[in-house]
């Protein structure tokens, strides 16, 4: 009897222990057969990673037991059939590589991502990213009294309350898969996306084991966590990793729909992704109702309408939507000053425009975006400028920069006045010997090194002028530069005049040549030389209204309109076009601008208001060892290329070629009395003697000579063919298209 007792005291503290071990528990399991089967997916795996299943009790602890598998398929799927399992539980770790949805190609290292799962609940069950970071916070959730079925459903709303995901987390994470084409699909594809986007494999296991381990803690990410992966996110290219996705399941043979991936991101933080675009089933309409904005100088005031049936900013919220504009170095670009004010309640954009700046206006662009950054419109803000403000329009460089050009210029003209000079001997040389002594004899050497070192350097001046227009066009998308076109049209006009007036038939370059095109560069006409050259002229707009200042290097670049007048009126009366050139030199003496002084030193001096257009030798620098000093002796202030002299001595011979006897002697005698010259009343004897005194050295005298037929006799000239100079002889030999003058 007592063993009997005995026997049942054993069997009752069993059943005892076992029920105490259940309510503990608070569930009792019975073996069972379970199919497991699903998909790995980061990307899918690939065929070959390996999946193990480890049974775990009701308090995820390992029932000590494993179950190996691999994956069949390179969409991820695994099948390991069915197993009779001690607890419904488990465990899924696996190890491999995978696709990468962001860059479409396979990683080039494995990564190991693990899912805890009730299988009596999910006979498919799959492995992804959000199963990887709930797996400790359902282990610690169940740790603090939890049952897995509420712990689970905790752990996947807080996990993608992170991501403002929350709509979504009725349905077990474990049930998320990326080609199923759901709402679900799209959220998980833009998290591994987001997560894996510049990582490599070794920094998104780093990256994934610092967020699990604060998301365990309190079911949470950081704050810097959260603005870290809203960037992450925010910046992916979707349709890019939507493509990536469809591209990868077609060669696998199936067929994947990719929901709009922009309605699963939470652009601007407030916890909820995809409010921010509208309704997705009505296509997204962001847009101003005009591009472009035209303000005069005055500045004003404006409202622009927006059209919108989605939130939208004036800023993106990816850094990288933006580009920095930034001038070219040579100019100092002044912005538009304005202000902008928004009515949201009737989408009207106002915009208040201070006055222009200066003369150098920089666009401004306003722009809207919808909060993905997928649609942006642009309003172009540009304003007239001011062309009286022309302070501080270059910089540093700059300004040395256009001070070199002119410096050029200044060699060129004074090597052509050194030569004009001296043929027509109005100076003389102090050596009977050397090539600037044979200028004074006809007809001239080709092989003369002066005429050589002239044309050598006007063509070099040409290729830089020609360079900056180059330059100009090329960074001047809106035409804000126009007005410096003006500048190198002058300086084109003034030394072609005076080059064509020498030699005639001369090439006319207009762009930057080639090695190639220089050897094939022909000769051109006097006539075709002053219509190109002059055409440049014709648009008077961008030169400056106000009259020529030449106390700086920036007001030399800003001639006024009276040296487009004068240069085209000096190429008329050459070409005999009496009429079309006094009109011009009238505008220029109209203007009243201008006065004459007492003598021809005066009026190349510093304060004289002679000076139509000319260089300051003292601004330049560097002017010492020009011909027109070491070779005429002359220390003029100004290198002069026209003077009001010859504007009025010049309208005088018009008026008297149109015989207009009153207006030729009216001009004629207005320099006379300031020069306190005593007229003889012979008018061509007169202007001739008043030109040679006055204008000597100016380069002006031997076009004066040759357009009335005076210039054989009063040089002594040998022929015709004495009234142009030869081309030099190099420039033959290295150009073979290049023709001789006649006579030479």
């Amino acid at each position: 009897m007592m063993g009997k007792v005995c026997s049942w005291c054993v069997i009752l503290l069993c059943f005892l222990a076992s029920c105490s071990e259940e309510e503990k528990s608070g569930e009792v399991f019975t073996p069972a057969d379970y199919t497991v089967k699903g998909k790995v997916e980061k990307g899918p795996f690939i065929k070959g990673s390996t999946i193990t299943l480890q049974p775990l009790d009701s308090k995820m602890n390992s029932l000590g037991t494993s179950y190996p598998g691999i994956i069949i398929d390179d969409d991820g799927s695994f099948d390991m059939g069915s197993l009779k399992l001690d607890a419904p539980y488990a465990l899924l770790t696996t190890n491999g590589y995978f696709y990468n949805e962001v860059y479409g190609d396979l990683s080039n290292g494995t990564i190991t991502l693990q899912a805890i799962v009730d299988l009596k609940d999910n006979s498919t069950v799959n492995v992804n990213l959000l199963t990887h970071l709930t797996k400790e916070r359902v282990k610690r959730l169940i740790a603090n009294g939890s049952s897995f079925s509420n712990a689970n459903k905790q752990a996947q709303k807080e996990l993608l309350t992170n991501f403002g995901l929350q709509k979504y987390a009725e349905k077990d994470v474990a049930q998320f898969s990326i080609t199923a084409g759901t709402d679900e699909a799209a959220a998980l594809l833009v998290v591994s996306a987001a997560m894996i986007n510049t990582r490599s494999e070794a920094e998104l296991t780093e990256y994934l084991g610092k967020l699990s381990l604060d998301f365990t803690a309190n079911g949470k990410f950081t704050d810097e966590q959260k603005a870290e992966y809203r960037k992450a996110a925010t910046g992916l290219n979707f349709s890019r990793i939507a493509d990536n996705v469809k591209e990868r399941y077609e060669r696998l043979g199936k067929e994947v729909t990719v929901k709009n991936l922009a309605y699963y991101v939470d652009y601007d933080g407030n916890g909820i992704a995809g409010d921010e675009l509208g309704d997705p089933d009505v296509p997204m309409d962001l847009a101003f109702e005009q591009t472009e904005l035209e303000v005069p100088k005055q500045g004003g005031t404006y409202k622009i309408k927006i059209r919108a049936n989605v939130p939208y900013s004036f800023t993106p919220l990816d850094d990288e939507h933006t580009g920095s504009w930034e001038s070219p170095s040579i100019f100092k670009i002044t912005p538009i000053v304005y202000e902008k004010q928004l009515n949201e309640q009737t989408k009207e954009l106002t915009i208040k425009v201070e006055a222009a700046g200066s003369m150098l206006m920089k666009s401004e662009v306003i722009n809207l975006y919808s909060l993905d950054g997928k649609i942006q419109s642009t309003l172009t803000i540009r304003q007239k400028s001011d062309l009286a403000k022309t302070e501080d329009v270059l910089s540093k460089d700059g300004l040395e920069h256009f001070k070199s050009v002119l410096l050029q210029m200044g060699e060129v003209v004074s090597y052509l006045h050194s030569i004009e000079g001296l043929y027509t001997k109005t100076y003389q040389y102090s050596s009977s010997t050397g090539s600037w002594a044979t200028l004074q004899q006809s007809p001239v050497s080709s092989s003369n090194g002066e005429l050589e070192t002239t044309w050598g350097k006007f063509y070099t001046l040409i290729r830089n002028v020609c360079t900056v227009d180059k330059v100009l066009k090329e960074i001047d998308m809106e035409g804000d530069l126009s007005f410096f076109l003006s500048y190198t049209a002058s300086i084109r006009a003034a030394v072609y005049y005076e080059m064509a007036v020498l030699w005639e038939n001369m090439p006319y370059v207009d762009r930057v040549l080639s090695y190639d095109d220089a050897q094939k560069i022909t000769n051109g006409t006097l006539s075709s030389t002053f219509e190109k050259a002059g055409s440049l002229l014709n648009d008077r707009s961008f030169f400056a209204d106000k009259k020529n200042d030449f106390s700086s290097i920036s007001s030399m670049i800003f001639v006024s309109k009276d040296v487009p007048a004068a240069l085209q009126a000096k190429m008329y009366l050459y070409q005999g076009e009496y009429a079309q050139a006094l009109q011009l030199f009238e505008e220029v003496i109209n203007s009243g601008y201008y006065q004459l002084d007492n003598s021809r030193s005066a009026a190349l001096s510093k304060g004289s208001k002679e000076m139509v257009y000319g260089l300051p030798l003292s601004l330049l620098g560097g002017t010492s060892g020009f011909p027109t000093q070491s070779v005429l002796g002359l220390n003029d202030e100004f290198m002069p290329l026209i003077t009001y002299t010859e504007v009025l001595l010049s309208a005088a011979e018009c008026a008297k070629k149109m015989n207009d006897d009153s207006k030729a002697n009216f001009y004629l005698k207005e320099v006379l009395t300031k020069k306190d010259l005593t007229p003889s009343g012979d008018f061509t004897k007169d202007l001739k003697n008043v030109w040679q005194k006055e204008l000597k050295g100016t380069g002006t005298y031997f076009a004066f000579l040759k357009r009335n037929g005076i210039a054989e006799s009063e040089l002594g000239l040998n022929g015709k063919r004495c009234l142009i100079l030869p081309i030099p002889y190099r420039e033959l030999a290295t150009s073979s298209n290049l023709v001789q003058n006649p006579g030479y």
